[in-house]
């Protein structure tokens, strides 16, 4: 009688040894956002410093921060006919009244 037949081998997968994640790095270089949504013109810049560990950093007050700085050109309100017009050119039709009231009229303090 032929031996029994034995069990077969089942083979051990080889994992082979993960690559090492190069560490992160962040380098100083201006970022350039051309244009938000709105138009607006956006600079950001990142400044890096090198610190201790992340553990200490961390808990530490300062250690990450974003200072903003927002340039604005506020714009002065039309106080003529003549440009109040270049917005609408039935205004003065529409409002008879109006070159009158424009020589006296004043700007609001909270505009």
């Amino acid at each position: 009688m032929p031996p029994p037949p034995s069990a077969t081998p089942t083979p051990v997968p080889v994992t082979p040894a993960p690559t090492p994640t190069p560490p992160p790095t962040l380098g100083y270089r201006k970022l350039d956002v051309p244009k938000l949504f709105s138009g607006v013109k956006v600079n950001a810049r990142l400044e890096a410093t090198a610190g201790t560990t992340a553990s200490a950093d961390r808990v530490e007050d300062g250690s990450y921060s974003l200072d903003l700085t927002v340039h604005v050109k506020v714009p002065k309100p039309h106080q003529s006919l003549a440009n109040l017009s270049k917005l609408n050119a039935q205004l003065a039709t529409a409002l008879p009244d109006l070159p009158t009231l424009l020589q006296t009229a004043a700007v609001s303090p909270i505009f």
